[in-house]
């Protein structure tokens, strides 16, 4: 993944709220979708995992939006998350693309 100025799992760390446990658990799912994915069998099973993880990075980037409308999150903050997700996002996109032409 990406490490900018305000890497997820750092935020995660330092800013302790109950409420945003999410964060956690989201970004963690966009790599464990493509490891598993990796160790099925077959480049179907494959492509469904990294469907989760696309669906994961866009579930990210739709709970990083409504945290800095609520308030948790500064839009400096919420800008960079958001452009480390999209950066993801389009790996993910060209890892699918990859394994829909083979």
């Amino acid at each position: 993944m990406p490490r900018g100025k305000y890497n997820l799992f750092h935020w995660v760390a330092v800013k302790n709220h109950e409420n945003l446990d999410w964060c956690f658990f989201v970004p963690i799912s966009i790599p464990s979708n493509i490891a598993e994915g990796a160790e099925r069998s077959g480049s179907i099973e494959f492509r469904n995992f990294m469907s989760y993880a696309a669906g994961s990075c866009a579930e990210l980037i739709t709970q990083v939006q409504i945290a800095e409308a609520l308030g948790e999150f500064n839009s400096q903050l919420a800008c960079e998350i958001l452009d480390e997700a999209k950066q993801v996002g389009k790996m993910i996109f060209g890892l699918r693309q990859s394994i829909n032409r083979n």
